[in-house]
């Protein structure tokens, strides 16, 4: 998951990806591909 954490690498701390469950990151690594950037940032202020 390089290029996730790359994208969003300021985000981590805010939202704690290492802590998200792995249903959460399976969600997201299914849609994120068929998302525009910001609903990608949606998607991960929802989650």
């Amino acid at each position: 998951m390089p290029l996730l954490f790359g994208l969003f690498s300021f985000k981590v701390d805010n939202f704690q990806f290492l802590e998200l469950d792995a249903l959460k990151m399976i969600i997201y690594q299914a849609t994120h591909n068929n998302l525009t950037k910001h609903q990608e940032l949606i998607l991960i202020i929802l989650i």
